[in-house]
């Protein structure tokens, strides 16, 4: 079996990364977090018509927008009562100074970020003016501020539909995992890649105001030395971690653009690939659902049945002998026909079945934020929930019954409970 490329690994490491926040976004999208994403992301549009911004340059602004109000508005969720209850305990210091604390390490990390906004050439007064307005707003709008967390991906989900089959065919289309691509990139025509690509620069932003915050808070940094007995995992880890910080270290203001996406009207294929190997490799992620081109194929399939599954279907997921009845999977194969997919009803039903027990994995991550969502800050993001997913075993720990709903976005909602979409975690069988 050939080794796979680095580009090759960094490609389809990036479609696993989509297609595991595309079930999560599904299972976290209650009727209330829908409102507000409806309401917040309509407001964004609206400004950035008023202010006349290009269509160009319009989803550029639109995502920087997004990352500031992530960054701005983690310091409006109350969250100091929280945090104590949560941790139940005290955290050294009174309310007073840690929303002082708060605010510094907020107006610090919009500087950092505006770094990005000057170098895409977007006027950074017209900038500070819009986001003012939407801040504005949306405090005065009242909603619960829960949902803000990860406020830049799923504000991607629900901007884009289907994202994992999307990016899967811009993946064949653009031949990214091929050996001689040289296709040229132009975002101006290609909404979807480009918001992509700065979602994928903002995960990198995150993890390295997270590194800089962290070491703020200290004064020295003390490293440990590894102990003869440590296992080879153990020093991997350790390797691993030392290799971050010094990655950090050098990330400075001269060589910041390194996390930076180059963009322009058109983007070269050695650029572009060159972005996504250096981010694969820098936010060491690990794989949720690995998987090969023709692997994937399945495993896009076998999402569209847990999609029928979740919304309550009683239709048959497959059956051995011919039937007239269509089957959840001659369902998804259908999709996937419509999309170019050629594949069997037989071979999604066993990718399937391989699959639950991941999809009861990504329950349990959605049951993790659900939970703690109000007391995380934005730069920690959730690698450590992601963590724990990963090692999370469904069949040894069962959680609590949890009642998902989702709610198609209605073009002219005039009854709230227009489009209901149930989605029930008990379902996932």
């Amino acid at each position: 079996m050939p080794r796979i490329s680095k580009k090759q690994k960094a490609f389809f490491n990036l479609l696993d990364l989509v297609y595991f926040y595309e079930i999560s976004h599904t299972l976290l999208s209650k009727h209330d977090s829908v409102y507000f994403y409806e309401f917040f992301l309509n407001l964004i549009n609206h400004k950035l018509i008023e202010y006349k911004i290009s269509d160009e340059k319009r989803n550029i602004y639109k995502h920087y927008l997004i990352c500031a109000l992530e960054i701005y508005l983690n310091n409006e969720k109350d969250e100091y009562e929280k945090m104590i209850k949560f941790l139940k305990k005290d955290i050294g210091m009174s309310e007073e100074s840690y929303i002082k604390y708060c605010n510094v390490r907020a107006d610090f990390s919009l500087e950092k970020l505006f770094s990005f906004i000057k170098e895409k050439k977007l006027d950074l007064d017209i900038f500070i003016k819009i986001f003012s307005e939407v801040f504005v707003e949306i405090k005065e709008a009242g909603y619960e501020l829960d949902y803000i967390f990860n406020l830049t991906v799923r504000s991607f989900f629900f901007d884009f539909e289907k994202p994992s089959l999307n990016l899967y065919k811009k993946i064949i289309d653009y031949d990214f995992v091929g050996k001689n691509n040289e296709t040229d990139i132009h975002f101006e025509e290609d909404d979807f890649l480009l918001r992509l690509s700065l979602l994928v620069e903002f995960e990198l932003f995150r993890k390295y105001m997270k590194k800089i915050m962290t070491f703020i808070k200290l004064e020295k940094i003390e490293l440990q030395f590894p102990s003869d007995n440590l296992s080879l995992e153990g020093r991997k880890q350790l390797k691993d971690k030392y290799f971050d910080i010094v990655e950090t270290m050098f990330i400075t203001a001269e060589n910041f653009h390194k996390i930076s996406l180059p963009i322009a009207s058109k983007i070269g294929s050695e650029n572009f690939n060159n972005f996504f190997i250096y981010s694969n490799d820098l936010l060491k992620r690990d794989v949720f659902f690995p998987g090969t081109k023709a692997r994937w194929e399945s495993m896009l399939g076998s999402y569209e049945i847990l999609i029928f599954r979740c919304n309550g279907s009683k239709t048959a997921i497959y059956f051995e002998e011919s039937n007239d009845t269509l089957t959840l999977s001659d369902q998804a194969k259908i999709i996937l026909e419509d999309n170019g997919i050629e594949i069997s009803a037989r071979t999604l039903y066993l990718r399937y079945k391989e699959l639950k027990k991941f999809y009861k994995k990504v329950k349990y991550y959605c049951y993790l934020i659900e939970n703690t969502q109000n007391v995380l800050e934005w730069q920690s993001g959730d690698s450590s929930y992601y963590d724990m997913t990963i090692r999370f075993d469904p069949e040894s720990v069962k959680l609590k019954p949890a009642h998902y709903q989702f709610y198609y976005e209605s073009k002219n909602r005039k009854d709230k409970n227009t489009d209901k979409l149930i989605i029930d975690s008990k379902n996932i069988h």
